[in-house]
């Protein structure tokens, strides 16, 4: 039977450095950098992205961004995250949508009143309608050119 040998270790422990010449500085080896672990995008906010395009529906078309920024807080909720971008873009696009409301309001009574203006009475008009007007007839125009 062969004798057995010990396993090999992958990661031998470090052995602690000896300077032979105890005039010198002691020399260690160059350290390689451990990698960084990176995050992981699944702990990213999902209601991020979301949340900034409700914030510019909020200037374009209010209604939809607040739609958008409901939404985008929602999931940013449901994950665990804040996200002000959507509780900005939420009070904006209500905001936006109070002014628009308003503003056709007041564009809509402002057309109504134009149409209720009353003309001052002129008098009577220079022509009088009573009577059946007289159209007169193309075809002896043309043949004799005078009309």
């Amino acid at each position: 039977m062969p004798p057995e040998t010990p396993p090999i270790n992958p990661n031998p422990a470090p052995q602690p450095e000896t300077n032979p010449m105890p005039d010198q500085p002691l020399q260690s080896q160059p350290v390689m950098a451990q990698p960084v672990p990176t995050a992981n995008p699944a702990a990213e906010d999902p209601g991020k992205s979301l949340s900034v395009f409700g914030l510019i529906l909020a200037f374009l078309v209010p209604l939809a961004g607040l739609i958008v920024s409901i939404v985008a807080a929602s999931k940013s909720k449901k994950a665990g995250f804040k996200n002000g971008t959507a509780k900005l873009g939420i009070i904006l696009s209500i905001i936006f949508t109070v002014l628009s409301i308003a503003s056709m309001v007041l564009v809509l009574r402002r057309v109504d009143n134009i149409h209720n203006v009353q003309i001052p009475d002129a008098g009577p008009l220079p022509h009088q309608f009573d009577q059946p007007i007289k159209v007169p007839d193309f075809t002896t125009c043309t043949k004799t050119h005078t009309c």
